[in-house]
């Protein structure tokens, strides 16, 4: 049976405060993510659409702005660590790499998390962008050929 040391909350506030923030953040991230994923871009009529997304980019903006905050903390924190664990005698180094690589895997799940949400974001985007292209052609095209039926009938009518 393998001991395990006893790495309690109040002994290790900082590391666990860096816990839970990254918890928070990552609930902000899905709840944007949710909220990219169930919008949809209409084929007709996008109005409104434009602000729904410049929304959910001043959000992520604000999330931008606290992970940069955060993992400026946890880099710090993991460049220079400190544990309060009890534990046996030579097991103190096993133990610490180990917190430590967590906390630097969290780190890393946390900013990838975040680049994809700015990913999806950008091609909300740019779907938008695509619709909103395909309308002003079909316009235009609605346009063109409404021009040449007045112009064929106008000739029409002076011959």
């Amino acid at each position: 049976m393998e001991y395990e040391p006893e790495f309690k909350r109040e002994d290790n506030q900082e590391y666990f405060n860096l816990q839970d923030g990254q918890k928070a953040l990552m609930r902000r991230i899905k709840e944007c993510d949710d909220e990219l994923l169930n919008l949809k871009i209409p084929t007709w009529w996008l109005c409104g659409t434009k602000r729904k997304i410049e929304s959910i980019q001043r959000k992520i903006m604000k999330i931008q702005k606290d992970f940069l905050g955060w993992r400026e903390q946890a880099g710090k924190f993991c460049d220079n660590p400190h544990y309060k664990v009890e534990t046996l005698p030579g097991d103190y180094t096993r133990i610490y790499l180990r917190l430590t690589m967590a906390m630097r895997d969290v780190i890393n799940q946390c900013d990838s998390n975040r680049v994809l949400l700015v990913g999806n974001v950008n091609g909300k985007e740019s779907d938008y962008r695509h619709q909103s292209n395909f309308l002003m052609a079909i316009i235009g095209l609605t346009a063109a050929f409404t021009g040449l039926i007045v112009a064929v009938y106008s000739l029409y009518l002076v011959l």
